[in-house]
């Protein structure tokens, strides 16, 4: 037992140095950071440059002409050398034997073909006639319809059209009053407004619009305003007869609904 003992403790003696000595072995992959890769990179990158740089000038050393490159130089130094041992380059036309119908120099080509389908051409922009003159305002309302033409917009419409970048932001009021539509909105927050329905049109549309403009008519008026207009279509439809009288009573009628 002693004799064990004494060999165990002689066995940790050798191993317990051999365990505690440090073997800095790599056992995963080297990390490679962004700097690493970029350097790895740019280095790539560099010699393939030099690769396609080299290709270029070899390629730029090669001639077209055998007479650039030597080759008729060569032929006639070892002709001379060995008394005319090694023929003469044949020339082109020659070798090539006579112009055929798909190299002669003369023959025309055939026509293409016609298309099965005819291209239509790109359609062209409509011209719009310019007016010699302003538009004429008709019957109490603007250029696109009398007064009865206008629609009623509810404060719910108002409130949004009000907000930033509406077409009701910086509008006035197109009638007596001229006033803002905004200080209109504060005074009378449940009042209907009568606009017409092509300047919202005309506000939102591109500037690029050739008929931006012409949208852009600018009638829009608050419920005073509006029925002093209204009056004013009376009198003037009025003075027109009976005929007159009975379209301002349907006209009017549809108004009020």
């Amino acid at each position: 037992m002693h004799v064990a003992a004494t060999e165990a403790s002689r066995v940790r003696e050798i191993l317990k140095p051999l365990a505690l000595e440090q073997n800095n072995m790599i056992t995963v992959e080297p990390l490679v950071t962004p700097t690493q890769a970029d350097q790895v990179k740019k280095a790539n990158t560099a010699s393939f440059r030099r690769a396609i740089q080299a290709t270029k000038k070899r390629k730029a050393a090669v001639a077209v002409t055998p007479t650039a490159n030597g080759t008729t130089l060569l032929s006639a130094e070892l002709q001379r050398t060995n008394g005319s041992a090694i023929p003469s380059p044949v020339p082109t036309e020659l070798a090539l034997g006579p112009a055929t119908g798909v190299n002669a120099p003369g023959i025309q080509r055939a026509p293409p073909r016609a298309r099965h389908a005819a291209v239509s051409p790109p359609p062209l922009p409509t011209v719009l006639a310019v007016p010699p003159g302003p538009p004429k305002k008709q019957c109490q309302g603007c250029v696109h319809g009398d007064v009865l033409m206008t629609k009623a917009m509810e404060p719910p419409h108002i409130k949004h059209y009000l907000k930033a970048s509406g077409f009701l932001e910086w509008a006035t009021c197109a009638g007596e009053c001229a006033k803002t539509i905004k200080s209109i909105f504060l005074a009378l927050p449940k009042s209907n407004l009568y606009v017409c329905d092509e300047t919202n049109k005309g506000f939102y549309a591109p500037d690029d619009d050739p008929n931006k403009a012409g949208l852009e008519c600018g009638l829009i008026l608050c419920t005073p305003c509006y029925a002093v207009r209204a009056a004013k279509y009376d009198l003037e439809t009025n003075k027109g007869g009976a005929a007159g009288n009975r379209r301002t009573s349907r006209r009017g009628g549809g108004a009020k609904q």
